[in-house]
């Protein structure tokens, strides 16, 4: 808990990283579902960066909101009852869309900045306009390219809305451009608004 407080509750004017949740794996009758941050207090040699750490794990039966809310509802608690200084903060949280960990993690950090892991939201861009849309590859990275060049090109989290409206305004086709508005949109412009926090490490590839 210690190494989380000094790492990812780190008071404002001082360097932080994101605390992240994968999603649960099974471990045969339990599932598990492990948090992971970057040390920024030392380099891989190899790479110059920041390795990342693991801690702390749960161990549960469900994968429901229900348990998920009473994993992060105990850890925000721990939290709390283990910051000793005023000044830290409750820490930005990462996942991946798993709709169940992300809805109980909204109720449990209320006032906290959540990100959703790019990577998976690439994926899965790329997945529903090959399955759902029959898109052809070249269209496919094309369209993938243009959607997430506006989230490194946006000044901040507003100029994105007005950029990805734009953007989904050119979409001829409703499927896709209903599928960019509702469902990448949001995470996009939320994990915009969370790295414009000053200081995040920016080295987390959440957006």
């Amino acid at each position: 808990m210690q190494n989380i407080l000094r790492f990812c509750c780190s008071p404002v004017t001082c360097r932080s990283t994101v605390l992240s949740f994968d999603k649960a794996f099974n471990l045969g009758q339990v599932n598990a579902t492990l948090a992971v941050y970057k040390n920024l207090s030392v380099y891989r040699r190899t790479t110059n960066k920041h390795p990342v750490f693991c801690e702390p794990m749960f161990l549960h039966w469900e994968l429901d909101v229900t348990t998920f809310f009473t994993i992060f509802d105990h850890l925000k608690a721990q939290m709390i009852l283990s910051q000793g200084n005023e000044n830290q903060t409750l820490p930005v949280l990462g996942s991946d869309k798993e709709k169940a960990m992300r809805i109980a993690m909204a109720k449990a950090f209320l006032d906290t900045q959540k990100l959703a892991c790019v990577r998976h939201i690439e994926k899965n861009v790329f997945a529903f306009m090959q399955d759902k849309i029959g898109m052809l590859q070249n269209q496919r990275r094309q369209l993938k390219f243009l959607l997430f060049q506006l989230v490194t090109s946006a000044l901040d989290h507003i100029d994105l809305i007005d950029s990805l409206c734009d953007f989904e305004s050119k979409i001829t086709q409703k499927k896709p451009a209903d599928y960019v508005k509702n469902r990448i949109h949001p995470f996009l412009v939320g994990n915009k608004k969370a790295v414009e926090k000053p200081d995040l490490d920016k080295q987390i590839r959440y957006g």
